[in-house]
């Protein structure tokens, strides 16, 4: 008995690639939003190369984030909003360093918190949000980052 679970694993992971191989298009191309809409391009980067496989696959991707376009995709259009640079210009953050945190170990996170809100609050004056928050309705399906976009 032991030694078979090799043996099953090795067949699973065969049917699976073989599966996978043979899986065919959707009948018909979905329209996808993307929303990683608060600072971090890592975040971003994560979602690119799920945005890249479903738009070689044929599907329509919006993909908004806080960060310059990247992808030259056909079927990927990259919205973004606010800059950095907006976000930490602004009077909340002017004349601060991350020297004034030193002692205080949770400033950091302070920091974080006024820039999210920040943010927040000036995402929705961007006429390409207020646009697709009118199509909401057009998306199969809207992918968000769970961290610090609740």
């Amino acid at each position: 008995r032991m030694r078979m679970w090799p043996l099953s694993v090795l067949l699973a992971v065969m049917v699976t690639v073989r599966t996978g191989a043979d899986l065919q298009p959707p009948e018909r191309p979905y329209n996808i939003l993307m929303l990683v809409p608060l600072p971090s391009k890592s975040h971003r980067n994560v979602f690119l190369p799920l945005a890249n496989a479903l738009a070689d696959r044929g599907h329509k991707i919006t993909l908004l984030a806080m960060d310059e376009p990247v992808t030259n995709h056909p079927n990927i259009v990259e919205l973004m909003h606010v800059s950095r640079e907006e976000v930490m210009g602004s009077e909340e953050f002017k004349g601060h360093t991350m020297f004034d945190y030193r002692t205080n170990p949770s400033g950091p996170l302070a920091s974080v918190k006024k820039m999210i809100d920040i943010t927040a609050q000036k995402l929705y004056n961007f006429p390409h949000i207020k646009e697709l928050y009118a199509r909401k309705n057009e998306f199969d399906l809207v992918v968000i980052d769970q961290k610090f976009n609740e």
